[in-house]
C-alpha cells in the first residue's frame, strides 16, 4: 500500500506523524486510516522513508496521531500560546526521549507537523474543524 503522508512517516525504525499545516484534521486522517486498515495491506510503502511489513502499523498510526495531538496542545498550553515556544519546547521534549530529532530531515518534518497540529487546534477551538 503506497500511503503517501496518510499513514505517517517511517524515519530510523520510527513512526513519525505527518501532520503538515494547513489541511491536517485528526478525524479525516482517522477514518482515513480505517479505510486503509480496510484493505489488509501487507507491507506499507511509506513515502517518507521507506518501507515497513504492516504488522499493525497503521494502528499503530492512529493511536499515534491523537497522542501527537494532545502532545502539541500540552507544549503549546505550557508555551502560553506561543506557537515557536512551544514547538521549541515540543522537540526538545522529543529529543529527550529518544526521537531522531538530530537527523535534520526528521528534525524539520516533526517542527512542520507540530506547526500542523497547532493550525488543527486552532481551528478546531475556532469551531471550524
Amino acid at each position: 500500500l503506497f500511503t503517501g503522508d496518510a499513514a505517517g512517516l517511517w524515519l530510523s525504525g520510527r513512526l513519525i506523524p505527518a501532520t503538515p499545516p494547513p489541511s491536517f484534521d485528526l478525524a479525516v486522517s482517522l477514518a482515513t486510516l480505517e479505510k486503509l486498515s480496510a484493505l489488509g495491506p501487507r507491507l506499507i510503502l511509506y513515502t517518507h522513508y521507506g518501507p515497513r511489513e504492516d504488522g499493525g502499523s497503521l494502528a499503530e498510526y492512529a493511536r499515534l496521531l491523537p497522542w501527537w495531538v494532545e502532545r502539541v496542545q500540552r507544549a503549546l498550553d505550557g508555551a502560553s500560546g506561543d506557537e515557536a515556544k512551544a514547538v521549541e519546547a515540543l522537540v526538545s521534549e522529543l529529543a529527550g526521549e529518544g526521537w531522531p530529532v538530530d537527523d535534520p530531515g526528521a528534525r524539520e518534518d516533526l517542527i512542520m507537523s507540530a506547526r500542523g497540529a497547532i493550525s488543527y487546534l486552532k481551528r478546531r477551538e475556532a469551531g471550524q474543524a
